[in-house]
């Protein structure tokens, strides 16, 4: 299928044309390093294209994210109130995480995929992934990524977020080689300055050469911009 533009040229040539589907793509990333702005910056380009796109979030509130990716000039305001956009928050108020919490949202988030409904979505971002691997089992998190691969095998992008303290070294190479593509963003000094980095582990399907190191940083008035700087892998 055709890939998944970002909505960003420079950044959709180093990644060799866009984001290819089907593709479960992880996103992993320490605070501050963009992990949203990036899966934004993914829903702008998915929607401008109309790709129909759900973000299921575990950090905002939908005013609260629709209003945080106008500041970075990736406007999903428009795509939302047309309906090319949906946004589900996932937390309900007096009611704390737990296990049988957790474990009850993400079945019942699996089982909403494979509906009709569900399936009339190009584009699948859930940032981030985080609480509920603070809660369930590595193999019930694993047994998630099945399910969601399965999904994406139908043609679709799913994009998922998390931070890198939740993980041990054996989880992170479990999630590696399970997902079809994998991203890891980070902070580097470059020059005296620290810029962020988008390390590419693993992006499967593309047509083109992906770049495996990529400088960037969020520009209010742009989104994601790529810094034209060489970055060599530690």
């Amino acid at each position: 299928m055709e890939p998944i533009s970002t909505g960003n040229e420079e950044l959709d040539t180093r990644l060799g044309g866009g984001i290819p589907v089907p593709n479960v793509l992880i996103i992993e990333g320490d605070h501050g390093t963009a992990k949203t702005a990036f899966a934004q910056q993914i829903a702008f380009g998915a929607t401008s294209k109309g790709r129909r796109t759900l973000i299921i979030t575990t950090e905002f509130r939908v005013r609260e994210l629709l209003m945080q990716s106008e500041k970075i000039s990736l406007n999903l305001t428009p795509a939302y109130i047309k309906g090319a956009l949906e946004i589900f928050h996932i937390h309900i108020d007096g009611i704390r995480w737990s296990r049988e919490v957790t474990f009850k949202a993400l079945n019942t988030l699996v089982e909403y995929l494979f509906t009709d409904e569900g399936k009339s979505f190009d584009v699948v971002i859930l940032d981030s992934l985080t609480p509920f691997m603070m809660y369930l089992s590595i193999d019930e998190i694993l047994n998630f990524i099945s399910k969601v691969k399965l999904y994406s095998e139908i043609g679709k992008l799913v994009v998922l977020t998390l931070h890198p303290k939740v993980l041990s070294e054996d989880v992170k190479s479990s999630l590696i080689m399970m997902s079809d593509s994998y991203i890891r963003l980070s902070i580097v000094q470059f020059g005296g300055k620290l810029i962020k980095s988008m390390e590419v582990i693993k992006f499967r399907g593309t047509p083109n050469p992906v770049e495996t190191m990529i400088a960037f940083d969020v520009d209010p008035a742009f989104g994601i911009k790529v810094i034209p700087v060489a970055l060599a892998k530690a």
